[in-house]
């Protein structure tokens, strides 16, 4: 008998129509998240090689500076896309979630680069 109700529970659920933050993404979208992408990935290198290259973060900062109108841009348009989602939690996450990606990446890469060179001896 419970296996007969969790399959009913299981129907309804696969059933329910979608939420509407479930809807795809629309291209002014897309495009905002590839550019919050681009600026995530170049701030986390900035942070990460900044000890290597003085220069780094600074070149960072500017590139900000000069891109700030479209980053701006971008993230209200991305922000209004989590809005139904949880708000600015729902954001937060989702940025969270792009700068992990680079992190941990870029991490053992520079960690591991030099072990990873043949010898050319």
């Amino acid at each position: 008998m419970r296996f007969v109700a969790s399959l009913c529970a299981a129907a309804v659920v696969v059933a329910a129509p979608q939420p509407s933050f479930a809807a795809c993404w629309t291209a002014s979208e897309v495009a905002a998240a590839r550019v919050r992408d681009f600026d995530t990935m170049l701030m986390v290198s900035a942070l990460r090689c900044r000890h290597g290259d003085s220069k780094m973060l600074s070149k960072y900062n500017a590139m900000v500076k000069r891109s700030r109108a479209a980053l701006v841009v971008g993230n209200t348009r991305l922000r209004a896309r989590f809005a139904s989602q949880g708000g600015q939690n729902a954001f937060d996450r989702y940025v969270t979630r792009v700068a992990n990606r680079y992190g941990p990446q870029l991490l053992l890469r520079s960690i591991a680069w030099p072990w990873n060179r043949r010898s050319t001896r």
